[in-house]
């Protein structure tokens, strides 16, 4: 799943790194560093879904435990 998140953004990374470039005429540093913050971003999206899901399952068990 992080894999597939992780190409997914570098795809949007990529189109939005070159829309901002090519039509709102962004600088390359700024294009790339849009390309980056998606991809490692959407990249990072599913851990730490999976944390909180985690982290939730984990209240969870310790509320309903008994004394």
């Amino acid at each position: 799943m992080a894999v597939i998140a992780l190409l997914m953004g570098s795809f949007l990374g990529l189109f939005g790194g070159f829309t901002a470039w090519g039509i709102f005429g962004w600088s390359a540093g700024s294009a790339v560093t849009l390309y980056f913050a998606l991809a490692l971003g959407l990249g990072l999206l599913p851990f730490v879904a999976a944390a909180l899901r985690r982290g939730a399952s984990s209240k969870a068990l310790t509320a309903t435990a008994p004394n």
